[in-house]
C-alpha cells in the first residue's frame, strides 16, 4: 500500500509541476488570463464531482469500483495526453527542427542551444530541484502567495471531513446525498470562473494607467494580478464563518450549503491572481514545482491535524482563513506604478 502510494504521488507531482509551464508556452502575457483560469479551477472540480461521484459508488456498488473508476479515468486521460497532447517546451522543439534540417540538408552545423549546453543530466536535475526551493526561499512574493494558496487548499481538502460530520451526523443525510452537496463548492467556483473577465478589464486598466504615467506601453507589473486575491482573501473567511456557525441540527441543512458556496466563490477568486502568471511565464515547471511543494506540506499538516483532532477542524476552518488575510495585498506597486 505503501509503495503504491508512494508511485501514486510520484507520478500526479508530474502535473503540478509541468502544466503550469505548459500553459505558459504556449500563451502570452496578453493571452495568458483565460487559459490561466481553466487550468487553476479545473483541479479543484476534482474535490467538488469526486465527492458526489464516490458517494452513489460506494453506497449502491462497493468499494472497489471507487478504484475502478479511478483507474479507467487514469486510463482515459493516458490515452488523451498520448495522443492530443503535443511537446510544448521551446527549446525542445528548436531541438527538434535541428534534428529534421540536419536530417534534410545533411549539413550537421544546424544545432539548436540545447545541444550546445554541455550540462549532464544530473547536474539538469539538480538544477530543477533547486529553483523551486529558491523561489520559495529567496522570493517572498512568491513564498507569501504559495503559503496563501497552500492553506486555502488545505481548507478545501478540510471539506472531506466536515461534510460527512454535519450533513450525515447532524441532518441525516445519507451517503449519497452527503456527496450531493460538494454542489454548492462547485457552484461557488463556476460563479468565480464567471467574474474572470471583470478581473481581465481592471488588469488592462491598470496596465492603461501605467503607460500613462511612464510611456512605456504593454508594460505591466505582478501586483497588478493581485486584486482577485484580495477580494478572495475577504470572501474566504466570510463563506467559512458561515459554515461553522450553521452546522447544527436546528439550522436548514441550505444554510451551510450556501456557507462552502461563497467559500468556493472565494477560493477560485484567490487562485485567479496567487498562481503567479508572470513567474510561470519566466520561468515556466519552476514556479509552479514550488507552489506544488508548498501545497504538498501543507496539505499533509492538515490532514494529520484532521486524523488526531477530528471534531476541532470545523471550528478553526475560519480562524486559519483569517489569519491569512493580509497576505495578497502585503504587496503593492511601488513609486505609482
Amino acid at each position: 500500500m505503501l509503495v503504491a502510494r508512494f508511485f501514486d504521488g510520484l507520478s500526479g507531482s508530474a502535473f503540478l509541476s509541468v502544466a503550469g509551464g505548459t500553459v505558459g508556452d504556449m500563451f502570452n502575457r496578453q493571452q495568458l488570463q483565460l487559459p490561466m483560469l481553466i487550468y487553476t479551477a479545473s483541479p479543484f472540480v476534482g474535490p467538488s464531482l469526486g465527492p458526489l461521484i464516490g458517494g452513489f459508488i460506494n453506497q449502491y456498488t462497493t468499494w472497489r469500483w471507487t478504484f475502478y473508476l479511478l483507474l479507467i479515468w487514469a486510463g482515459v486521460n493516458l490515452g488523451m495526453i498520448a495522443l492530443l497532447v503535443p511537446e510544448t517546451y521551446h527549446p525542445v522543439l528548436l531541438r527538434n527542427k535541428a534534428r529534421k534540417l540536419r536530417k534534410e540538408t545533411g549539413d550537421e552545423r544546424w544545432k539548436a542551444p540545447m545541444e550546445k549546453m554541455n550540462k549532464s543530466i544530473p547536474k539538469t536535475i539538480a538544477n530543477s530541484l533547486l529553483r523551486p526551493f529558491q523561489l520559495l526561499l529567496l522570493e517572498p512574493m512568491v513564498l507569501l502567495l504559495c503559503l496563501f494558496s497552500a492553506i486555502l487548499l488545505g481548507i478545501l481538502y478540510l471539506f472531506f471531513g466536515a461534510f460527512p460530520l454535519v450533513f450525515q451526523g447532524n441532518h441525516g443525510f445519507t451517503l449519497s446525498q452527503t456527496g450531493l452537496t460538494f454542489l454548492g463548492i462547485f457552484v461557488g467556483m463556476v460563479i468565480a470562473a464567471a467574474t474572470d473577465p471583470l478581473w481581465h478589464k481592471n488588469y488592462e486598466r491598470l496596465i492603461k494607467q501605467r503607460e500613462d504615467a511612464t510611456g512605456e506601453v504593454g508594460g505591466s507589473e505582478p501586483e497588478y494580478r493581485l486584486p482577485p486575491s484580495i477580494a478572495g482573501a475577504i470572501i474566504v473567511p466570510i463563506g467559512l464563518f458561515m459554515f461553522a456557525w450553521t452546522t447544527y441540527s436546528s439550522v436548514h441543512w441550505i444554510v451551510p450549503i450556501i456557507g462552502s458556496s461563497i467559500f468556493g466563490t472565494g477560493l477560485v477568486t484567490s487562485f485567479l491572481s496567487s498562481s503567479l502568471h508572470d513567474l510561470i511565464e519566466a520561468f515556466n515547471a519552476s514556479n509552479s514545482s514550488a507552489s506544488g511543494v508548498q501545497h504538498e506540506l501543507y496539505l499533509h499538516l492538515i490532514i494529520v491535524s484532521i486524523l488526531n483532532t477530528q471534531p476541532l477542524h470545523l471550528k478553526s476552518q475560519p480562524h486559519i482563513s483569517q489569519a491569512q488575510l493580509p497576505l495578497p495585498s502585503r504587496y503593492k506597486p511601488q513609486n505609482g506604478t
